[in-house]
């Protein structure tokens, strides 16, 4: 049999300048530094009622960013989740009923200071979010509450809001323009901006 070669080529250590070369940078495992380096957070959906409290405190004992998607079982560690800074993504429920007992979640939560999100559940999902704000507001959310969780709150939940949710400088420039509070009946979008540029409508 012909044998076959190969050549194997060594890997400078140094560059040209003589400092180090910086080692190779896996992008399968980047999510994971991210996470490691507390630039964005891991969400996780427990499940079983004793289960969030464990992951709750696991994550704050190593100091990981933490997002929870929580159902009706968030009733149960309200205090723990305000002690702890946990974001919220909040179930697609707009209220539940146990034991004669009604609880809104984005009213239950966002009162408690926790910071919490809306969730569109599927990638044309979008267009209802807005509704699901709304809804909150009819069973107590505040406004404000709601809009927070549309945008800095949802950017939050993510570890995006170095990026998107607020209107800073150095912040991607999406905006929507409203002639009056997004969630009020009868207000009306006016201008859409995309990375600083107007879109026509």
């Amino acid at each position: 049999k012909e044998a076959k070669s190969f050549k194997v080529e060594r890997r400078k250590k140094r560059d040209e300048d003589g400092r180090p070369n910086a080692p190779r940078v896996n992008l399968a495992l980047e999510p994971v530094r991210k996470v490691l380096e507390g630039q964005i957070p891991v969400v996780v959906t427990p499940t079983g009622l004793e289960v969030a409290a464990k992951v709750i405190e696991f994550f704050s004992e190593k100091k990981i960013p933490l997002t929870l998607r929580l159902g009706q079982e968030m009733r149960l560690y309200r205090d723990l989740l305000a002690e702890k800074s946990v974001s919220v993504i909040l179930p697609a429920e707009s209220s539940f009923t146990i034991q004669r007992q009604t609880f809104a979640p984005g009213n239950f939560l966002s009162r408690s200071g926790i910071s919490v999100a809306f969730q569109s559940q599927a990638s044309d999902g979008a267009r209802s979010l807005q509704q699901q704000a709304m809804q909150a507001v009819e069973r107590g959310m505040s406004a404000d509450a709601a809009l927070h969780a549309l945008t800095i709150g949802a950017a939050q939940a993510l570890g995006a809001a170095n990026r998107v949710g607020s209107i800073k400088s150095g912040l991607d420039a999406d905006l929507l323009i409203w002639n009056g509070h997004p969630l009020e009946a009868g207000s009306r979008l006016q201008r859409v901006f995309i990375h600083g540029e107007e879109v026509p409508r």
